[in-house]
């Protein structure tokens, strides 16, 4: 299992789904009822 890297400036709902080894970026908003799977980048 890979860690989960989440910049300070993003904002993650409680109600997402994440998968393992994701990396979300500055100022990214993700949403309730967001699925992001293994790996992916945003």
């Amino acid at each position: 299992m890979s860690a989960n890297i989440i910049h300070p400036t993003a904002i993650v709902a409680a109600g997402a789904s994440l998968g393992d080894g994701i990396e979300i970026g500055a100022h990214a908003i993700i949403d309730d009822n967001v699925n992001i799977d293994d790996g992916c980048r945003i």
